[in-house]
């Protein structure tokens, strides 16, 4: 029993000494391979020739780009993109004089011009000549009203004045875009009908954190135009290029915006509308031209569903379809800098 052992004893040593050796050799591998890659690179490095003169030159000026780069970034972020909400002629310090010299003039401007561009839809040249009408959902008369009535004298603190002139911007700034927009060779005569801004939590102040580059002020833009231009409108704000910032006299102040939400819906569609047919007319529908309407047993309407006055009125309704344009919702935070962001953020030290 005891020889049993030692045989036992032995194996089990033997099996426990293979596993090490084994063991030792991959991590000896292991080393190798790491000593044979630093090798390499040493050599590699060594072929190399030192860094001459025009080299250290080469590398001092693009570190000094590098850091005109960035200084160049902080003072257009803080001084130049990040001030354009902000911004305003002349700061006042009045409500009456705010009201009497900014908003009147300001809300006066901006209402003629935003009419100046309303183009509804086109309607068929039959509707034309029987003088019918395409009524459009229109909140705009209310909106600038209410404009002026919440910046007047009782409704406006002169704390909250600047918040005011900033809303003001916004408008103006939009209007622009899309004057740009609708004098261009691809959006010419597209229809396009302002509603109405909604200013929900534009002038509360957010929380200044160090986290937080931008101090945002979200604002609503509801319109109705086609698909293409509502896109078009949408990148316009977000991306500013020249057609729509440097042309015309008018210049805009392409204010910092970063979008929230781009909504569009179908409109109120009319659901029917009365044709006259005029008698000289008569011949082309194949009208008798004896034909009375006041008629007691009327030919017109022998048949039901497929009388000849059904018959007329189907090749009417497909020949005189009408194309509404949607209604967008357009949401966006217009930007200003946050005076506490700092590019690097420093954790805070936590106890250990």
């Amino acid at each position: 029993m005891k020889d049993s052992l030692h045989f036992i004893l032995f194996g089990v040593f033997c099996v426990l000494g293979l596993g090490l050796m084994g063991w030792g050799v991959m991590s000896k591998m292991g080393s190798g391979s790491d000593l044979v890659t630093a090798r390499d690179q040493v050599q590699a490095a060594a072929k190399k020739s030192p860094p001459s003169t025009g080299d250290l030159r080469a590398l001092e000026s693009e570190q000094a780009n590098f850091v005109k780069a960035v200084s160049d970034m902080e003072v257009s972020f803080r001084d130049v993109e990040g001030q354009k909400l902000m911004l305003s002629e002349k700061p006042y310090t009045n409500v009456d004089d705010f009201y009497t010299n900014v908003v009147l003039r300001s809300v006066d401007d901006l209402t003629k011009r935003f009419a100046a561009l309303k183009k509804p839809p086109a309607l068929p040249k039959a509707l034309e000549e029987l003088n019918r009408k395409l009524v459009e959902e229109d909140e705009s008369a209310l909106f600038w009203s209410t404009l002026k009535q919440d910046m007047s004298v009782g409704k406006l603190t002169v704390a909250e004045i600047p918040m005011a002139q900033a809303k003001l911007k916004v408008i103006a700034d939009v209007c622009v875009a899309c004057e740009r927009l609708l004098s261009s060779e691809q959006f010419k005569g597209t229809p396009f009908t302002f509603r109405k801004f909604e200013f929900p939590n534009f002038g509360t102040e957010p929380a200044r954190e160090e986290k937080e580059p931008w101090l945002k002020h979200e604002f609503l833009l509801v319109f109705n135009a086609d698909p293409s231009l509502g896109l078009a409108l949408m990148d316009a704000l977000l991306n500013p290029i020249p057609v729509t910032v440097s042309a015309g006299t008018v210049k805009r102040d392409a204010i910092p915006y970063e979008l929230i939400s781009l909504t569009g819906y179908q409109s109120a569609r009319p659901h029917e509308t009365g044709y006259e047919i005029k008698p000289e007319d008569r011949k082309k529908w194949e009208i008798p031209a004896d034909w009375d309407e006041g008629q007691n047993e009327n030919p017109m309407d022998s048949g039901g569903s497929d009388s000849k006055r059904k018959t007329i009125a189907r090749k009417l309704q497909d020949e005189n379809k009408i194309s509404v344009p949607l209604t967008y919702e357009l949401k966006l935070f217009a930007l200003r800098a946050n005076a506490e962001w700092t590019p690097i953020f420093k954790a805070v030290a936590t106890e250990q």
